[in-house]
């Protein structure tokens, strides 16, 4: 188990999530006010089998936004409602809002020069974490949709990823993934349950991040390329398998527990990574990769796939 190290205040800031596709919007991120909650999530339990099944093919539209990033946080409050920005202390944030879930994006001035972490809690209100040209994280929130913002005093219980290290809600600095290497997401379900995603693997907590440990083995085997926690859950959520037995795309597991348990879903055939995963407290969500987008309705239990087209 590793242990929750001190804040070090000078550490470079890492993305939440990572592609290379064109992203559909749709996601939740975390909970309500200022306490940590949760991205989105899901799920009814499915029934356990050797082998994903396919989804139907849909034609409906599907929202994506309209430009190519490498890395980009997505957080929405619903279907409809949510923000994307740009993360990180070497590039400017392009906040941008949506109402119509992605189809169009409206620019927003950002409180700071930079964003760490973005939280949309309801069709007005959200908060975000920032940083100044110094890279020191600050907090914000806005009950206009981000047209103002008004500045906190420290982060509350925010996990937000910060270069390699996670700033836990008690406000110390873990590296749950090792010294040194990489952490690409984290994905709280409230301040006591969360994934990290490493490049070895899902983390998993529910001591606010003082231990970590390996989720359980996946239904299909396979290496988690996604995952999302539902807020305010003890653990409900979804992760995406690339490489897993009969699946060419990626494969849908779920857990009620944050990784202690599996069970098997479908396989989205047409994914393929890089995938960004975001599902909403109302059960609404997208998955996307090259290659497609897929949408669900009900926390992950069925998907619809669209076939991107570029």
């Amino acid at each position: 188990m590793r242990k929750a190290r001190l804040f070090s205040a000078n550490v470079g800031l890492a993305a939440l999530v990572v592609l290379d596709v064109p992203l559909i919007v749709a996601a939740v991120q975390h909970g309500h006010g200022r306490a940590d909650a949760a991205p989105a999530a899901t799920v009814a339990v499915a029934d356990a089998s050797t082998s994903p099944s396919t989804p139907t093919e849909s034609g409906s539209v599907v929202p994506r936004v309209g430009h190519r990033s490498k890395s980009l946080l997505l957080s929405f409050s619903g279907a409809s409602d949510g923000w994307r920005a740009h993360p990180g202390c070497k590039v400017s944030p392009h906040l941008a809002a949506t109402t119509d879930g992605g189809r169009s994006w409206e620019p927003l001035s950002a409180p700071v020069p930079h964003v760490l972490r973005i939280n949309r809690t309801g069709p007005a209100a959200g908060w975000l974490v920032g940083a100044d040209a110094s890279c020191a994280p600050a907090f914000f929130s806005t009950a206009d949709g981000g047209k103002t913002w008004a500045a906190g005093t420290g982060l509350a219980q925010a996990w937000v990823v910060i270069g390699r290290q996670l700033r836990l809600p008690s406000g110390t600095i873990s590296r749950p993934c090792g010294k040194g290497a990489a952490l690409e997401l984290v994905t709280p379900a409230s301040v006591p349950v969360a994934l990290v995603q490493c490049e070895s693997g899902l983390l998993t907590t529910t001591d606010g991040g003082e231990s970590w440990r390996p989720v359980a083995a996946f239904p299909y085997g396979g290496r988690a390329v996604a995952a999302a926690l539902m807020a305010a859950s003890s653990g409900r959520g979804v992760a995406l398998l690339s490489g897993a037995t009969n699946c060419a795309g990626v494969a849908v597991v779920r857990t009620q527990d944050a990784g202690e348990h599996w069970h098997g879903g479908t396989c989205l055939a047409s994914l393929q990574p890089p995938i960004a995963l975001t599902l909403a407290a109302d059960g609404s969500g997208y998955a996307t990769g090259a290659g497609g987008v897929a949408r669900t309705q009900d926390a992950g239990k069925t998907w619809a796939v669209s076939t991107s087209n570029g």
